[in-house]
């Protein structure tokens, strides 16, 4: 049993994990590659189906308010709430969203264990027991590693609200204070741990 003990601690000390420098690089050409999917996504869902929407929107706003001119006024407002256009804009952007997720949770749970960009980079993602992940862990990993990006565009809007620095946004409640180091825990604590391991690898039991 000892033997078998030291045999898999040795084995831990042993494994190579990638660095974040690898990682980053990694998502960086997989941001492009997605980029460019959802462009082509984008397209055919425009040929296809929200162009012809939108078009039917235009005409029928006109004939209501003698205008395609859409203001911010509560006439204007409730009439986009209650058109079909509005869930159907919604549920547009909601299939391009999951054009990444299905790029990362296809790839990630296939044989190659990786995406295009982390296999360009020799990187493989796997569970802590080193077995391959499953499609909904990989969704499950995908949406929690843009947690980040919903904190920053809510900053974001925050601060094209008020004409405020970044950081007095965050300094301006104790919510954003508190989400803002949560922020930068989420996004930088791999540095400061052994095997690189991000919040949403320890959530998803997963490691590179």
């Amino acid at each position: 049993m000892n033997i078998f003990k030291n045999f898999l601690k040795n084995k831990d000390e042993n494994q190579k994990y990638a660095s974040t420098s690898r990682r980053l690089t990694a998502v960086s050409i997989d941001i492009w590659i997605v980029f460019f999917l959802r462009i082509i996504v984008m397209q055919i869902l425009g040929v296809l189906w929200i162009n012809s929407q939108l078009v039917n929107f235009l005409i029928e706003f006109k004939a209501t308010f003698g205008t395609e001119e859409v203001k911010n006024v509560p006439e204007h407002i409730s009439f986009i709430l209650n058109h079909p256009l509005f869930w159907q804009v919604i549920l547009f952007y909601v299939i391009i969203l999951f054009v990444g997720a299905i790029y990362h949770a296809y790839l990630n749970s296939s044989k190659w264990q990786a995406t295009i960009g982390k296999r360009l980079l020799k990187i493989m993602i796997n569970t802590k027991a080193g077995l391959p992940i499953g499609f909904k862990r990989g969704l499950l990993h995908y949406f929690l590693s843009l947690l980040p990006f919903v904190f920053f565009t809510h900053i974001l809007a925050i601060q094209m609200k008020t004409n405020q620095k970044f950081f007095e946004v965050i300094l301006s409640s104790p919510v954003n204070l508190i989400l803002g180091i949560g922020f930068v825990l989420w996004i930088q604590i791999q540095a400061f741990t052994s095997n690189k391991t991000t919040v949403y690898d320890l959530i998803c039991n997963t490691t590179f």
